[in-house]
């Protein structure tokens, strides 16, 4: 999961938002901070009690108080060779299909709340000649991951449902390949031109051993 530090100390586990979640000290401090001082009220006259109450929540439990949550614009930029269905956080998202997809830049924007989140990428071969996934993915309009950075996580073995769930464990999964044949050429890519493309091997069609792919781009919202 890439943990993205753009305002707040990235939260290892974020909770729903409900101080129930929690218990003991924990507990108190939540409900001291979101319920008793109203601490996510802004301005507050308590402010550095706030902050003293917020550090012993972390401290407690390596998370931020559950009421601190912000918002982000996410932009996923991606295409690949030839078709491909991607999902955000196991919800269908979009659908291109067709062999000349892979010469388009196709582009999603979204608000989303501090957690963890993940894109899922279905690729698959419709005319045999190459394979591969390429994307970007910017928060807050700074680039933060993209395909050959390789932190994706890649399989070609059906995964089964929920495989694009944030809360999916993809341990098994593989770091995916630089694509060492390169047949795309396309000015329609846009910000994805230059931007290495990635499979389970070489991309070269007639040596993959998947003509199908499943892709997760995880990251985590502070």
């Amino acid at each position: 999961m890439l943990l993205l530090s753009l305002a707040l100390s990235a939260s290892a586990n974020p909770s729903t938002g409900d101080c129930a979640d929690y218990s003991g000290q924990a507990y108190g401090l939540c409900n001291a901070y979101c319920e008793a001082m109203d601490c996510d009220e802004d301005p507050n006259a308590n402010a550095q009690a706030c902050d003293a109450v917020a550090n012993n929540f972390f401290a407690a439990t390596g998370e931020e108080p559950p009421c601190e949550i912000t918002e982000y614009e996410v932009r996923f930029v991606y295409s690949g060779d030839d078709s491909v269905a991607v999902s955000l956080d196991g919800a269908p998202y979009a659908f291109e299909n067709g062999e000349q997809w892979w010469s388009y830049a196709n582009e999603r924007v979204e608000t989303l709340e501090t957690g963890d989140h993940t894109f899922g990428i279905y690729t698959w071969d419709v005319g045999r000649v190459a394979v591969g996934v390429v994307y970007q993915l910017y928060v807050d309009g700074v680039l933060v991951q993209s395909s050959d950075d390789l932190g994706g996580k890649i399989t070609g073995a059906n995964p089964g449902a929920g495989w694009d769930l944030a809360s999916y464990d993809d341990s098994t999964w593989s770091t995916p390949s630089l694509c060492t044949y390169h047949p795309w050429n396309s000015s329609n890519l846009g910000v994805l031109q230059g931007t290495e493309w990635v499979w389970t091997d070489s991309c070269s069609y007639y040596s993959s051993a998947n003509s199908q792919t499943w892709t997760r781009v995880n990251f985590t919202l502070p």
